[in-house]
């Protein structure tokens, strides 16, 4: 019995271990289609990995899980781009901790070669919201917490975590802050799994740049901290020993404790420098460090501590101080002739704890003399959240020419000129929104003179040849500032208001009015290194791509403003000038005046962007004389709406009134475009259009390839898509038109033009068969002329890559009514003149019956029976040779035609001749049995009296 237990037990270990080598080779495919299916269902991104090893044997008695080449990338919005990447991914667990279930031992989780790129755009959308909303509603079962968590059964326990070669982006759009991470190193290490327990952090960063609103803080800056704590897991304190924290030069050191028992966080911390060198704070400023920092000649004193005591609790603060001091400093590079002298620094942040209000920002001390220059400045900021008090000077004279001297240029980088400052700033930002302009203290002034800057970023330089600032608590005076940028030029003068509020606090609007003028602004000097690598790769013809200019929310400005010649992309414009006001994130134009494509145009109306995504825009514009070829060229817009403008030559003008939503190239979304207007034209002609040579193709007549159109009053409107046109007359060359119906914007075409086309125009082949016509419809007893016009209806449909040109209603017999009516009223006037003629005969006889009195009537009866009965039968005859002969021209009309317009012109004429005659026919039978009647009736009645 006991055999076979012990037999059964090593089957069973047998098969286990068999399984647990056999199972993740058999069904390794089928595992990795499965997971990276399900994690796809539930993202939207794409995600991937490489291989994978999930094994007990090999790292026996731990259980181990490996994968590589894990990859989220993006979507729609970010498609393409890496969110996350992770080279190799290790995990290692006790299995035994498993089996035992009280607690699961994590031995390592090892992390190499992680990218993380995390984006936010302008709008907000973020690239790591990747998570899919769920549609169904999920129960939650309420489960009660155990009262004692010690009790509980499951424990975790990690030894060993770390990150190692990775490389981190975050780039806010929206927020204007930008940081980068590169080779950034992580050790973690501790037994988590006892109540107390030693735990070291190790952390290396190789290089952190660090950007907020374009300003660089940091820049390439190395980071180093090591940290050695004893950790009462139990109580959740956390007591520093021995730790460092380095960044670039600088190295600090600090002491306390952490606890954090709940929400709340308390603490006791204090820090300072480790060393007292004035070179190791240097480090700091991006600008010197990055210039052969180890070779930097310094000296001086530093001091640098501070702490934090008390309990966070959001908002509520611990009380917190920093000190800063910097005594009789100096430093000097190398191989640079002068130095920067006698710097010395102090600056004490406090806060005695609760609000962030109650802190204290107090720069007691700043000098420095650069290169011989000095300059002076102090701070003090009190209640900076609920009232801003601020008490600030600032003092110097800068020779920026002298700055080579002391600092080392980028290559190609100049700076000259001189720079004058004198301001003092003194008071509560109460009493500038109150308007108690007394109790507030800003004076001074700010000059700058021949400021010349070049650098790799600005290649084409620039020159402030004067700018001049004069401070006062009302606003700031921009009396003059005239700057040359490459080959643009600025003037302008004006006033600057609420600075102060705008300076301290975020949500404040700064405001101004100002005049602006400019001989020349090249806009295409300032395109970025992408727009003009656009530029060099576009054909020739197209506009260069642009992007969304976000209007600040945050600015209350208007602008006088006048440029005697803009450039920008392939437009040149003159004489631009009028009133721009830019204000709750968007520009309006006030009558803008702008000389441009050969004629001018007046713009008013809105550009906004609450929406950075989607920019709006409403505008009224009146265009006079631009040139059509030119307009074609430079708005894609045009192209949409009026794609046969790309044949025409010629000005026109147009009243423009139009609404619509743009892209983020800045080009508008023809389905969200509304409104309309009026076009006018003196003359257009029209060559080389596919649709004009298929018109004259259609006439028979070459001449019309290449129309003059005149005369031109046109109204349209923009809606669901589509320009729709109403009627409207033009004269095409000798020829008349009206023309209405609409293009889409996806280039469909739906348009008619009832023509009146002199016969002359039509060719003699044409000519000739509309003689046949007038021929044959006048042998039924019409009487036509050979008309002057034929009226002629034109369809215009298709696409406008591939129109379609045919041809509509058909008049031959000219005039202003159909061939029917027309020859309805030829066999009237016929049927009139017979009836004219028998009762001409009837007052004969009626005139010879009198006087042969009473005798003749008899005679007189049966004259008039046997004229009635010859009537008759040569009514009889006459019906008989017209239907014969009506019926055989309408057979020789249709056979004789051959081309499109002949059928369509002989069937008409075809249907119109049988009918006639039929109705011609009855008309002769019936008028004359009448006719017969009534001269017997007569006759009887005219004897009678005789008698």
């Amino acid at each position: 019995m006991i055999k076979k237990i012990i037999a059964i037990i090593g089957i069973l270990v047998v098969l286990l271990i068999a399984s647990i080598v056999v199972l993740p080779i058999i069904f390794k495919d089928d595992i990795i289609q499965l997971v990276k299916q399900e994690a796809n269902n539930n993202v939207n991104a794409q995600i991937d990995f490489g291989d994978f090893d999930l094994s007990l044997l090999s790292s026996f008695p731990d259980f181990s899980f490996a994968i590589s080449d894990v990859s989220v990338i993006g979507i729609d919005t970010f498609q393409g781009d890496t969110l996350i990447y992770i080279g190799d991914l290790l995990l290692t667990v006790d299995v035994m901790s498993v089996i035992g279930g009280e607690q699961i031992s994590i031995k390592t989780i090892a992390i190499d070669e992680l990218v993380l790129n995390a984006i936010v755009l302008k709008d907000g959308t973020a690239n790591y919201d990747i998570a899919k909303d769920s549609s169904e509603d999920v129960e939650v079962e309420e489960v009660e917490e155990p009262k004692d968590t010690s009790a509980t059964a499951f424990k975790l326990s990690l030894k060993n975590f770390s990150i190692a070669n990775t490389n981190i982006v975050y780039d806010d759009q929206q927020g204007g802050m930008y940081a980068k991470v590169v080779d950034f190193n992580l050790v973690l290490q501790g037994d988590f799994t006892e109540d107390f327990t030693a735990i070291l952090i190790a952390t290396t960063i190789g290089e952190l740049t660090v950007e907020m609103d374009n300003i660089k803080y940091l820049n390439k800056a190395e980071l180093e901290l090591v940290v050695e704590l004893d950790a009462d897991l139990a109580n959740a304190k956390y007591t520093f020993k021995e730790n460092e924290f380095r960044i670039n030069q600088l190295v600090l050191g600090w002491d306390g404790w952490v606890s954090m028992p709940g929400d709340d966080i308390d603490l006791d911390i204090t820090f300072g420098a480790k060393q007292t060198e004035f070179k190791n704070i240097l480090s700091l400023i991006p600008a010197v460090y990055a210039k052969d920092f180890e070779s930097v000649k310094t000296s001086g004193k530093l001091a640098l501590d501070g702490y934090a005591k008390g309990t966070y609790s959001d908002p509520s603060l611990p009380a917190f101080g920093l000190t800063l001091k910097i005594d009789d400093a100096r430093f000097q590079y190398p191989d640079l002739p002068k130095s920067v002298e006698n710097i010395n620094i102090k600056v004490d942040v406090n806060n005695p704890g609760g609000s962030e209000d109650n802190t204290v920002i107090d720069v007691s001390k700043f000098h420095l003399e650069l290169a011989g220059n000095p300059i002076d400045m102090h701070l003090v900021l009190k209640t900076p959240i609920s009232d801003p008090q601020i008490d600030c000077g600032l003092e110097g004279k800068i020779d920026l020419d002298k700055l080579k001297d002391v600092i080392p240029q980028e290559e190609g980088e100049e700076l000259s000129g001189l720079i004058d400052m004198n301001i003092v700033i003194n008071g509560r930002l109460s009493t500038i929104e109150e308007e108690r302009y007394e109790e507030f203290n800003a004076l001074g002034n700010l000059n700058i003179t021949n400021m010349k800057y070049k650098s790799a970023d600005l290649p084409q330089g620039a020159i402030i040849e004067t700018l001049n600032l004069e401070f006062s608590p009302q606003y700031v005076d921009l009396v003059k500032f005239d700057v040359t940028v490459g080959k643009s030029d600025f003037h302008m003068d004006g006033k600057i208001e609420n600075f102060i509020a705008y300076a301290l606090t975020d949500s404040a609007v700064i405001m101004g009015s100002y005049n602006l003028s400019s001989t020349l602004l090249d806009a295409n000097e300032f395109m970025t290194e992408e727009e003009a690598e656009a530029v060099e790769s576009a054909e020739e013809g197209d506009s260069i791509p642009m992007t969304v200019f976000e209007v600040p929310g945050t600015v209350d400005f208007q602008l006088s403003s006048r440029f005697d010649k803009i450039l920008y992309d392939n437009m040149t414009m003159t004489d631009v000038n009028g009133l721009l006001i830019i204000k709750d994130e968007a520009v309006t134009m006030k009558d803008l005046q702008i000389s441009m494509l050969k004629g001018m145009v007046t713009v008013n109306g809105t550009y906004e962007t609450t929406n950075p995504k989607s920019p709006t825009v409403d505008f009224d514009l009146g265009v006079e004389d631009f040139d059509i070829p030119l307009t074609f060229e430079t708005f894609n817009t045009v192209k949409k709406l009026a794609p046969i403008t790309e044949n025409c030559i010629g000005k026109f003008s147009t009243n423009l009134k139009f609404v619509a939503v743009l892209d983020e190239q800045m080009e508008p979304d023809m389905n969200t475009l509304t409104g309309g207007g009026t076009f006018t034209t003196d003359e257009v002609r029209i060559e080389g259009s596919e649709t004009i040579d298929k018109l004259a193709d259609l006439l028979n007549n070459d001449k019309y390839k290449s129309l003059k159109i005149e005369d031109v009053n046109a109204s349209y409107e923009f809606r669901d898509g589509r320009l729709y046109v109403d009627p409207f007359e033009v004269k095409v060359e000798q020829s008349t038109a009206t023309i209405y119906g609409s293009n889409g914007f996806d280039e469909t075409l739906d348009y008619t033009m009832d023509m009146k086309v002199p016969t002359s125009e039509l060719g003699s082949d044409v000519n000739a068969f509309v003689g046949d016509l007038v021929s044959m419809a006048n042998s039924s007893g019409a009487k036509f002329e050979m008309p002057d016009n034929i009226e002629v209806q034109v369809k215009i449909t298709g696409t406008c890559s591939d129109p379609k040109v045919s041809l509509g209603k058909l008049n031959a017999l000219g005039g202003d009514k159909s061939v029917k009516e027309q020859v309805a009223e030829k066999i009237d006037e016929a049927v009139e003149e017979v009836k004219e003629m028998v009762n001409e005969e009837i007052d004969k006889a009626k005139e010879q019956a009198e006087k042969e009195a009473k005798a003749a009537a008899e005679k007189l009866i049966k004259d008039a029976e046997r004229e009635a009965a010859k009537l008759i039968k040569e009514a009889a005859v006459l019906a008989g040779i017209t239907k014969k002969e009506g019926y055989a021209n309408a057979n020789e009309t249709e056979n004789a035609a051959s081309n499109p317009f002949q059928k369509v012109a002989a069937k008409v004429a075809a249907d119109v001749i049988r009918k006639e005659t039929d109705k011609q026919v009855d008309k002769i039978l019936k008028q004359a049995d009448k006719q017969a009647k009534a001269i017997v009736d007569k006759a009887k009645i005219n004897a009678s009296k005789k008698k």
